[in-house]
C-alpha cells in the first residue's frame, strides 16, 4: 500500500525512489500485523519481473514468514505474466514457461538458502552499478566506495516446480548450505551403516556439495535434496540454520532420520521427469523405533500434494519402514539381499585374481579391461534386469569396468558403480560365461570405488585426515545364486533384506492420516 512505502524504503539495503515502488513494481506481497496493520515481512516484483527485496523485520525472523511471502508473490507473478502475454495474441497464447528470477547479494547467505529450499539454482553472477562519466575516467557513484560493483546471484526455474522443496516444519530441516551439507556427509561417514553409505554416496557422486561450496555448476541432469527429521525442535544458530547448530554442538542424537530425495532431468528444458527417488537413513545402528517409523511415514505423506499421481522409487528401504506408510499404490516391488564388505577387508581372500592383463584368459581370448562407453549401451540394452540410460552412466556413475574384445572393441562383461556407490549391472554375455570374467570386473571396479570414495571423503575434512573406512555394497535377488556365490567368494556378507519399489500415492481420497 502507498502508506507503507516509506517504512519499506527505509529498511531495505537499496533505498528505491518512492515513484519507482509506487508506479513501476507490477505486484508485491506483504504480511502485516492484524492489530496495527504494520508490515512485518514483504517482497515485491521489480519492473523487469524479477523478485527482489525479500525482507522480514528482525523481531519476526526464524518463523518462516519469508517462505509464505515468496510463495504468494511467485503465484501472483506467474498469473500476471500470463495475463500480460495474452494481450500480445489475438487467440490463445502459446504455453511458454515463465522463468521466475530472483537476485541476492553474494554475502546474503540466508536469502540464498531460502531460494534453494524452493528449488531455485544459481545460474550466473551479474553486476549492478550506478556510474557517471567525466572527462577523464569512469567514476562509480556508491555510498560504500568510489567505485563499487555489487555482484549477485541470478536464480531461475520452471514455475511448475516452485513448491517442490517447500516442506520445512519445526521438525523437518532442509540441509542446503555448504557447511551443513559437509557436516551431514561427515556424520553419515561416521555412522557407517550401509544405508548411511548409500546416502553419502549419492551426495558425493552428484553436484550437490560442489554447487553449494564452490559455486561449481555441473550438468544438472540429477537434482538432490537432503532433509533431516528432528526428534525435538532445535533452535537455529546465528545463520538461521538448525543443522548448523546441531553440527556445532554435536547434537546428532536429536536427528531421527535423514532422507535423500533425487530427481532426474526429463526431456523438457528445466523440467524433471515424474520420478522421485527416496533413500532413507535411520540415525542409529539399530532398527527404527515405532515413533521413527511413524515420523518417516508422515514425512513421505507430506509429499502428497507435490507428487500425487507421479512415481516414487524407494531405493533399498527396509520393508518395515514402507509398511508404516498408508496410501501407497505399489506398481513394482521386489525384495533384495543387501551384501556388504568393509574396505579394509578388500583383497584378503584367496579368491582375488591376478591383474587381468596378466591373466591367461585375457591373453588367450585377446581381451582388454576398460570402462563402459556410450556405444556400449546398445549392446547392454536388454542384457540386464536394469538398463541405465546413457546420461546416467556418464553423469551419475562414479566408476565402471568393462572387458571387451581387443579387435572390434565389443563389450562382453561389465559392471558399474551406481550413483549411491553400490555395485550393480553385473553381466557377462552368454557366449563368454563360465570363464571367470565377472570376478575380474568386480575386482577392477572395487579398486576404483575404494580409491574414488576415499578421495571424495577426504575433501570434506580440512584439518584432520578421516579414517578410510568404506563399506562396499551390492544387492542381488534371493533366487539369483550365481552372483551371490561370486560376491561371497570376495568376502561380501549378507547384512539386510531391503525393498526396492516403485509406488505412487493412491489417487482416491487424498492423503490418509497417521
Amino acid at each position: 500500500m502507498p502508506h507503507d512505502i516509506d517504512d519499506v524504503r527505509g529498511k531495505n539495503v537499496i533505498s528505491y525512489d518512492r515513484e519507482y515502488l509506487e508506479h513501476c513494481c507490477p505486484t508485491s506481497t506483504c504480511i502485516r500485523r492484524s492489530d496495527t496493520g504494520a508490515p512485518v515481512s514483504w517482497a515485491y516484483c521489480h519492473a523487469d519481473y524479477q523478485i527482489g527485496v525479500v525482507l522480514t523485520l528482525s523481531e519476526y525472523r526464524s518463523r518462516g514468514l519469508a517462505k509464505y511471502v515468496l510463495q504468494n508473490l511467485g503465484d501472483k507473478m506467474i498469473q500476471l505474466f500470463a495475463e500480460k502475454m495474452s494481450l500480445l495474441y489475438d487467440t490463445n497464447p502459446p504455453a511458454y514457461p515463465f522463468k521466475l528470477q530472483m537476485v541476492t547479494e553474494l554475502t546474503n547467505v540466508n536469502t540464498q538458502r531460502l531460494f534453494a529450499r524452493f528449488g531455485l539454482k544459481p545460474v550466473a553472477r551479474v553486476s549492478w552499478a550506478e556510474c557517471t562519466f567525466d572527462s577523464k575516467e569512469l567514476v562509480g557513484v556508491s555510498n560504500r566506495s568510489n567505485f563499487a560493483v555489487t555482484r549477485i546471484y541470478l536464480f531461475h526455474m520452471n514455475y511448475e516446480s516452485l513448491e517442490f522443496a517447500a516442506l520445512e516444519t519445526a521438525r523437518v530441516a532442509p540441509v542446503t548450505g555448504c557447511n551443513e551439507l559437509i557436516a551431514v556427509a561427515k556424520h553419515l561417514h561416521t555412522l557407517g551403516t550401509t544405508h548411511a553409505y548409500r546416502a553419502l554416496g549419492g551426495m558425493l557422486s552428484s553436484n550437490l556439495i560442489e554447487t553449494a561450496c564452490f559455486d561449481k555448476r555441473l550438468d544438472d541432469y540429477v537434482h538432490n535434496e537432503v532433509w533431516a527429521h528432528l526428534i525435538d525442535d532445535v533452535s537455529v544458530d546465528s545463520s538461521g540454520s538448525r543443522i548448523a547448530a546441531i553440527a556445532k554442538d554435536e547434537l546428532w542424537s536429536k536427528v531421527d532420520f535423514i532422507v535423500l530425495l533425487t530427481m532426474y532431468r526429463g526431456s523438457k528444458e528445466n523440467a524433471y521427469t515424474d520420478k522421485l527417488e527416496v533413500r532413507a537413513v535411520i540415525n542409529s545402528t539399530k532398527d527404527a523405533s515405532p515413533q521413527t517409523v511413524d515420523a518417516f511415514g508422515k514425512f513421505i505423506l507430506s509429499l502428497w500434494g507435490l507428487w500425487s499421481g507421479k512415481s516414487i522409487f524407494f531405493k533399498g528401504i527396509e520393508k518395515y519402514l514402507l509398511e508404516g506408510i498408508p496410501g501407497l499404490e505399489y506398481l513394482i516391488q521386489f525384495h533384495s539381499l543387501n551384501y556388504a564388505l568393509d574396505s579394509k577387508d578388500w583383497g584378503k581372500t584367496s579368491f582375488f585374481p591376478e591383474p587381468f592383463s596378466e591373466s591367461l584368459v585375457a591373453q588367450k581370448l585377446q581381451l582388454t579391461m576398460t570402462e563402459i562407453s556410450a556405444p556400449d549401451l546398445a549392446v547392454m540394452k536388454g542384457q540386464n534386469f536394469y538398463n541405465p540410460d546413457n546420461k546416467y552412466i556418464q553423469l551419475c556413475c562414479p566408476a565402471t569396468s568393462c572387458i571387451r574384445r581387443t579387435g572390434d572393441r565389443a563389450p562382453i562383461a561389465w559392471i558399474c558403480c551406481h550413483a549411491d556407490y553400490q555395485m550393480g549391472v553385473l553381466r557377462t554375455v552368454d557366449e563368454y560365461q563360465g570363464r571367470g570374467l565377472a570376478k575380474y570386473v568386480i575386482h577392477d571396479l572395487g579398486n576404483k570405488m575404494i580409491k574414488d570414495f576415499a578421495a571424495k571423503v577426504s575433501s570434506l575434512y580440512k584439518y584432520s585426515q578421516p579414517n578410510d573406512a568404506y563399506v562396499i555394497q551390492m544387492i542381488a535377488e534371493r533366487s539369483n545364486r550365481t552372483p551371490i556365490r561370486l560376491y561371497e567368494n570376495f568376502g561380501f556378507r549378507l547384512v539386510a533384506e531391503v525393498t526396492w519399489a516403485e509406488c505412487r500415492f493412491h489417487p482416491a481420497g487424498g492423503p490418509p492420516k497417521l
